[in-house]
């Protein structure tokens, strides 16, 4: 009988303590929750996901090839011969 006892002891004190931790998790997350902090790092996130969002949504332009300007004397330099 001593035995069934202890277990019992033992079976309440493990639902105290899983009871202690539930209340402290919802402590947390509410905390989380009114955290101004992690509400806005959410808020700039879900903005981010738009515009990416939007972007993949819009049509690509293909590229055009750059022009550059001919080489010249002055912008290859003296060591450079350039074949007439």
């Amino acid at each position: 009988m001593d035995s069934a006892h202890e277990k019992l002891l033992e079976k309440l004190e493990d639902f105290e303590a899983d009871l202690e931790v539930e209340e402290i998790l919802k402590k947390v997350k509410v905390e989380l929750l009114l955290d101004q902090g992690v509400t806005e790092f959410g808020e700039l996130l879900e903005e981010e996901r738009k515009r990416f969002r939007q972007a993949a949504r819009q049509p690509r332009q293909p590229r055009q090839p750059r022009q550059h300007e001919p080489p010249t004397c002055e912008s290859i330099g003296p060591w450079v011969i350039i074949p007439n």
